[in-house]
């Protein structure tokens, strides 16, 4: 009973893991589809669905937990590119480490908001924590990532800003706007409760798969994930600190959007600061996080953190 218990509580994690080990097996599918932006297609279905299951009155939970909100991304903000040095310095390859560098200026991961779901958390606010980190991260990408880069030796970073606000705007803005629209349209119903929980789970393996897919195992790759796994550590200790002494749900999606950083968006800032070799540790990083993030969110439904029970906000006069 007891492995019965186990296997549902990490079910997600469990389909992850299995789908990822046969994209790294057969990698074929997984890169002829992620050449044609597989991976972003991906990427926008999940901030579709994700958006579907904001609850009502989210933007009233927003605005009470506004300075929680507002220290959390800054800390973040601060903290996670200079844990990203420190990482980077495992790594012996040069071109490898400036990839790492990347993770520091990612914004969060938009799985960690399905993720949060899954744990029973407060969806609202990492969706609040997801949009303004992404706007955090098109302002201070290119010169933060440009001063880490000189830091360790290089010669700095040229970011296409542009270019990256464009890809954020179309692959999460718009899939996120039109969620919320459709949410405020559809009625409630046991199909789309259904459909809400099944359909994280699987863009969620799909996206692991795509990137998978891209990994290509070898030696020189161990003090990459050792590199890897510091910064997951690290990010996850952080977003723990971040949440302490807040209610559950909350402290739930601090948690999981600090410690769960986007390695697509990583992959796409490292490609056009530094080339597009610079971006494979991101998708071991991808396969990774996701996987943690995942068991993690499976971990909390059973073991909840925070000071307080977990109740859901009252609903609020708004959507």
């Amino acid at each position: 009973m007891r492995l019965v218990a186990w296997a549902r509580a990490y079910a997600e994690s469990l389909v992850v893991l299995a789908v990822a080990g046969l994209a790294v097996a057969f990698p074929g599918p997984g890169r002829w589809l992620a050449a044609r932006h597989g991976v972003d297609v991906a990427l926008a279905g999940l901030v579709l669905v994700t958006a579907l299951a904001i609850p009502p009155g989210a933007s009233a939970a927003l605005a009470r937990h506004r300075t929680r909100l507002l220290a959390s991304l800054v800390a973040a903000a601060v903290l996670l590119p200079l844990l990203g040095w420190v990482a980077s310095r495992l790594v012996a390859d040069a071109v490898a480490r400036r990839g790492v560098l990347a993770l520091g200026v990612a914004p969060a991961e938009v799985a960690s908001v399905a993720a949060v779901g899954m744990a029973e958390g407060d969806t609202a606010a990492a969706a609040g924590l997801l949009i303004g980190s992404t706007l955090l991260t098109l302002v201070v990408a290119g010169p933060v990532l440009a001063w880490l880069d000189r830091g360790s030796g290089g010669s700095g970073a040229t970011v296409d800003v542009v270019g990256v606000l464009v890809n954020l705007a179309l692959v999460v803005g718009l899939p996120l706007v039109v969620g919320l629209a459709l949410r405020l349209r559809l009625p409630a119903s046991p199909r789309r409760d259904r459909v809400q929980a099944v359909a994280p789970v699987v863009l969620v393996a799909v996206l692991v798969g795509l990137v998978a897919s891209e990994v290509v195992v070898s030696r020189a790759y161990v003090g990459v994930l050792g590199a890897l796994v510091v910064f997951v550590v690290g990010s996850t200790l952080l977003g723990l600190a971040l949440g302490r002494g807040a209610p559950a749900p909350m402290a739930r999606a601090t948690l999981l959007t600090t410690g769960m950083r986007d390695f697509a968006v990583a992959a796409g800032i490292a490609t056009a600061a530094f080339g597009v070799r610079s971006a494979g540790p991101l998708g071991l990083y991808g396969v990774v996080v996701i996987i943690w993030g995942l068991g993690l969110a499976g971990t909390l439904r059973r073991r909840p953190i925070g000071s307080g029970p977990h109740r859901p906000d009252p609903p609020g006069p708004t959507g």
